[in-house]
């Protein structure tokens, strides 16, 4: 509600001693006590005419103008542009808050798995409860390396243990049988997987501005 007094608007507040009337007591105040002083004026509700805003507006001054007829006030204020710097700030804002949400994305994606020869196996990333995968990877991998540097010939099965044949755990528990050499481009591939999605969700970062649907497939690997 807008305070009208003499065909003139101005934003104040209601009086107390009229705070819980009905529009329509507001609307004409003449039948009140004139010590109370506000037996001239009358409170009406507002017509908000403003032009939308855009992007990187707000809005500035306003103009109230009274509309006797409809015993209403329309208001129109100004739109006002960003500056420069608080574009850039906004900006800023924006990709500090969005850089943790890609980081997360991006590790959930990792932490997916990946398929090497038609088989999905898990890379999962660290966490204070447990290792991740990338420490197995890495160590088997070096395992594997050094056995075949030793003479571990493909089809090999028992580089790494005499005991038994060496396997690997795939994401359903099953356990797949590898030589040297398969390890090594199963540590390789995993790295690939890790290292694609970590670029990936670098250049969303590096975006102007960062896309609100930084999780669609489209983004990543």
């Amino acid at each position: 509600m807008i305070k009208v007094q003499s065909n003139t608007a101005a934003r104040e507040p209601i009086p107390s001693f009229l705070v819980g009337l009905a529009p329509e007591s507001l609307a004409d105040l003449s039948w009140t006590d004139p010590q109370l002083g506000v037996s001239d004026c009358a409170w009406w509700p507002e017509d908000d005419q403003s032009p939308a805003l855009g992007e990187f507006e707000r809005y500035g001054d306003e103009t109230l103008t009274v509309d006797p007829e409809r015993r209403v006030v329309v208001v129109v204020r100004e739109v006002v542009p960003w500056s420069a710097e608080e574009i850039a700030e906004h900006a800023a804002q924006s990709r500090a808050e969005m850089a943790p949400l890609i980081d997360a994305e991006r590790d959930r994606r990792i932490s997916a798995g990946f398929e090497f020869a038609g088989v999905r196996y898990q890379s999962r990333l660290p966490s204070p409860e447990r290792a991740g995968d990338w420490e197995v990877f890495s160590g088997k991998a070096l395992e594997a390396l050094m056995a075949a540097l030793d003479g571990a010939q493909p089809g090999d099965l028992r580089w790494s243990d005499p005991a038994e044949d060496f396997a690997w755990i795939a994401a359903d528990n099953s356990r797949v049988p590898m030589d040297a050499q398969t390890v090594i481009e199963l540590a390789k591939a995993a790295s690939a997987h890790r290292s694609r999605h970590t670029f990936a969700g670098s250049d969303l970062k590096a975006l102007d501005p960062i896309p609100a649907d930084y999780a669609a497939d489209h983004y990543w690997p």
